[in-house]
């Protein structure tokens, strides 16, 4: 699977990573096909947003199956 890494000055990495395991009945696993980016995707990392970074993974704007 892909992962996008961006740092504080908003450079992309990709990194291969592997699949995470699904452990919990209540979990699912969707396979993105396309993502988008939102203002917040780069703000954040930049350190102009704050009010969501405490959260891990704020992800969204996908489609899959």
């Amino acid at each position: 699977m892909k992962e996008a890494h961006i740092d504080a000055d908003t450079n992309v990495t990709i990194h291969d990573v592997p699949t995470p395991k699904i452990l919990d009945p209540h979990q699912i696993l969707v396979n993105v096909v396309v993502s988008g980016c939102n203002p917040k995707d780069w703000k954040m990392p930049a350190g102009m947003l704050v009010t969501i970074g405490s959260c891990p993974n704020s992800g969204d704007d996908i489609a899959g199956d």
